[in-house]
């Protein structure tokens, strides 16, 4: 027994001369800024910049929408007011919604009181289509853009038509850069195949004239695997969750951000088209294996009973033998740039619904393209002036609130 106790002893002393007990290395993090073939690239390796959650928050007004005052009622249409043109706050702390039920932007105060409503439903000047687009406030003036009247109309904060502008080429992402010399598209175009949709997104920048000055486009990628069926207004397409598309941002100084969601990828483009950025980030989201889809389909059939009919079998069986993901993929589901820089990338998290409480995980890098680290927010929304805005969903009723929270960096010496 002496004997074993001995040789046990002098092997813990050996383990911990050697490494500290054969203790793994820890990967440092490093940025780096190089330049190749005369574009600049940002490359964070080792990880992020600060561990753990980068920000905490609280949560500081929800937007009164009062039944008893139907003015104040906000009808998005499932228009999404959380996403990159729905949902703002001017340096006063003031809010604007865009209210695509209603053909106007409905304006809060600081509290989240219902204030006024900006524009209206219509077809003349300060009206509005239900379609409306709302790209911001910039210099003091709320702009808003509306594509079927292909129309451009500025307004003061507290109501007052300002300007309009007629947009020389058509879209719903479009934006009039602040010198008033050109205007540029985000969108994208599908491509529909016998089996497979595939989509590319970019963005043209063309002059008053509409004529074309640059603009960048992604390769075609898979946007959906699908398997069509007879409906009674012909052929339908069922997606895949976990879509492999490119995904777009506005960057506060007109500029534009492309992003592949199948790698940790983010392209910074001038207007004119010419590349000025290449992000990397060596540490994707967790990879979409075939084990996770796997899973999916299954428990989609059990949830679901009407997916329990041979048809509804069959059609799943169809959709879930073209869905082929390599277990390297990682897959982003949005991206949003705050009014500071910085770049909020969304991961895409299996099994986990974007309004389901416990948080949306976003990585956060910097202006320059750093990588800081990793954030769950307590929903899907725009980062503006320190606070997030964004939008809480009740499953049961439908009802939307638009909610905001205070962003405070958690981490020491992280600046924001």
């Amino acid at each position: 027994m002496k004997v074993l106790l001995r040789a046990f002893a002098r092997l813990i002393v050996l383990c911990c001369l050697t490494s500290s007990c054969s203790k793994p290395d820890e990967r440092q993090h490093v940025f780096e800024l190089r330049e190749e073939e005369g574009v600049l690239v940002a490359l964070t390796t080792g990880g992020p910049a600060f561990d753990g959650e980068l920000f905490r928050y609280e949560r500081v007004t929800i937007l009164e929408q009062n039944p008893k005052n139907a003015e104040s009622l906000i009808y998005e249409m499932g228009g999404f007011a959380w996403d990159d043109r729905g949902f703002y706050m001017d340096e006063g702390g003031a809010f604007y919604v865009r209210d695509r039920g209603n053909g106007r932007i409905a304006a809060f105060d600081a509290s989240g009181t219902f204030v006024g409503s900006i524009g209206r439903s219509g077809s003349g000047p300060g009206e509005f289509g239900q379609s409306i687009e709302f790209n911001g406030i910039f210099d003091g003036m709320i702009e808003v853009y509306d594509p079927g009247a292909r129309r451009f109309t500025w307004f003061s904060k507290d109501g007052k038509l300002l300007d309009i502008v007629q947009s020389p080429i058509p879209g719903f992402r479009i934006r009039y850069d602040p010198q008033r010399l050109w205007f540029t598209s985000i969108e994208s175009g599908v491509h529909l195949g016998s089996d497979l949709i595939t989509s590319d997104i970019g963005f043209r920048t063309v002059d008053r004239d509409g004529q074309e000055i640059g603009g960048a486009q992604t390769e075609p990628v898979p946007e959906r695997f699908a398997y069509p069926w007879e409906t009674r207004t012909g052929v339908a397409w069922e997606p895949i969750p976990f879509a492999v598309q490119p995904i777009a941002a506005w960057v506060p100084d007109g500029s534009i951000l492309l992003a592949s969601t199948t790698e940790p990828v983010v392209l910074l483009y001038d207007l004119d088209g010419s590349l000025r950025r290449r992000i990397v980030i060596d540490l994707p989201p967790a990879p979409i294996g075939a084990g996770d889809l796997e899973r999916y389909f299954d428990e989609l059939v059990e949830g679901d009973p009407a997916n329990d009919s041979s048809r509804e079998q069959e059609r799943m069986r169809r959709i879930r033998a073209a869905a082929v993901y390599p277990d390297h993929r990682a897959c982003w589901r949005s991206v949003a740039v705050d009014d500071q820089g910085h770049i909020w990338l969304e991961a895409n998290e299996l099994g986990v619904e974007r309004r389901e409480w416990g948080g949306i995980l976003y990585y956060i890098l910097s202006p320059a393209g750093e990588f800081l680290g990793r954030t769950r927010a307590p929903a899907v929304g725009r980062a503006m002036h320190g606070h997030l805005l964004g939008v809480l969903a009740d499953q049961n009723t439908g009802r939307e609130d638009y909610v905001v929270w205070r962003i405070t960096p958690r981490s020491v010496g992280l600046a924001y």
